[in-house]
């Protein structure tokens, strides 16, 4: 292609038919329609001719990407903090957005950081060294703060042993603070037996929703018992654990679901088949 001087705006520009530059052409000789017709026809081929120049000129769009923002650093600056401003004044003010979105997808999340950090492990590790080594005085001056402020809670504890025991056993009589210690208790097993646990306090709770045993029925001394055995590999998770009463737990012990079932002539009831299945 040839350049050549537009003669609607004198400016040196592509050559066309019309010997006119290309945004004179859409102002002269094309409407919206023909113009957006134009475009999804020919889409495919703006794309590839947009990638092939920005990869020629890579260097020269960084560089004066680079001057601009050192030009003009302090109104960009004031511009992104006026935006995340008002930006989070919409999303707080429509009854909290943020967190309803991080409930609602947690686990998507978790799995997107697990899958991340797994991939890039490595990257991870050498951005951690040079941040410390860039910021290494701030780092320690945060650390001394927090260690001052560990310091303050210990000795607010030892002032008012009596008060936080209190609060403590309040909590525990709570049903969320039941929960939190038989967690606790099953992620302790777990370890010992180099076992896996993905469970939760919520679904946990679930659990005891309907507080009987899944083999007899009965109310009494019920516990945690799992399908498939941790010694034969099975996982602490919701679709492995039912509740049964401490005679079925310790009857059924090690053993498999089925053989145990075939021993003692139990029927299983709907639940169970369910998380079987």
């Amino acid at each position: 292609m040839v350049l050549i001087i537009c003669q609607n705006c004198n400016r040196g520009k592509r050559h066309y038919a019309k010997k006119v530059c290309w945004t004179c052409y859409k102002k002269l000789y094309m409407s919206k329609t023909d113009w957006k017709k134009y475009y999804q026809d020919h889409k495919e081929k703006r794309q590839l001719t947009a990638k092939q120049c920005y990869l020629k000129h890579q260097e020269k769009y960084i560089f004066k990407q680079r001057e601009y923002y050192q030009k003009n650093k302090i109104q960009i600056l004031q511009k992104n903090k006026e935006y995340i401003k008002t930006r989070n004044k919409k999303y707080i003010s429509v009854g909290g957005y943020w967190k309803d979105y991080y409930q609602r997808n947690r686990e998507k999340r978790v799995e997107q950081a697990r899958h991340y950090q797994e991939k890039n492990s490595e990257k991870i590790k050498e951005r951690r060294k040079k941040n410390y080594q860039q910021n290494k005085e701030k780092i320690l001056t945060s650390r001394k703060i927090y260690l001052q402020k560990t310091d303050n809670n210990s000795k607010y504890y030892q002032k008012n042993k009596d008060k936080e025991r209190q609060r403590m056993l309040r909590y525990k009589k709570t049903e969320r603070g039941k929960m939190v210690l038989k967690l606790r208790t099953i992620r302790r097993l777990t370890r010992e037996r180099n076992a896996e646990t993905n469970l939760k306090v919520e679904e946990l709770i679930e659990l005891f929703n309907n507080p009987c045993c899944a083999y007899c029925g009965s109310i009494d001394k019920l516990t945690l018992d799992h399908l498939i055995p941790v010694a034969k590999g099975g996982k602490t998770e919701k679709n492995n654990l039912v509740l049964a009463c401490h005679s079925c737990n310790a009857s059924k012990g090690k053993k498999d679901l089925l053989e145990w079932v075939i021993l003692k002539n139990i029927k299983l009831e709907g639940i169970l088949l369910e998380r079987t299945s």
